[in-house]
């Protein structure tokens, strides 16, 4: 839960399993599904990946998770 050198949460929530699970999962979607859940993608036909909300949207997910 503590790491030297790291916020609260440790490393699974600041750099390990939440953000690339999270990763994953959009990418998971530009694969898979045909209408997405996550704003970094549109037009679920033809998935324009957008790499900026998506970090964004990794580091929001990590915020939320060090407030917990």
């Amino acid at each position: 839960m503590v790491n030297r050198g790291l916020p609260l949460g440790g490393t699974c929530v600041n750099v390990g399993c939440v953000p690339s699970k999270h990763l994953l999962a959009v990418s998971d979607e530009v694969y898979y599904a045909p209408r997405s859940r996550f704003n970094a993608l549109t037009d679920g036909q033809h998935p324009q990946f957008d790499f900026k909300a998506a970090i964004q949207e990794k580091r929001d997910l990590v915020a939320a998770l060090r407030r917990l």
